[in-house]
């Protein structure tokens, strides 16, 4: 099974490495993709997100419905 997440971020940065890894590890699942739209953040977590996630991009305003939406296309 290939699977695409998408984990809105803003202000993870102590959180991002931990929850990628653990979804990497899920059983059954052959390809992960990790897609982080990182919101303004005031720490790292858009260079940690850049680092360990597919693919990274900011955010400027960020919209819970919407945000999802987008990276999903």
């Amino acid at each position: 099974m290939k699977v695409s997440v998408i984990c809105p971020i803003y202000n993870g940065e102590k959180y991002i490495e931990i929850l990628f890894d653990k979804i990497r590890k899920q059983k059954k699942i052959s390809s992960i993709q990790i897609i982080a739209p990182v919101s303004k953040s005031n720490d790292n977590s858009f260079l940690k997100a850049k680092k360990n996630s597919d693919i990274t991009y900011e955010v400027e305003k960020f919209n819970h419905g919407l945000t999802r939406h987008e990276a999903a296309l």
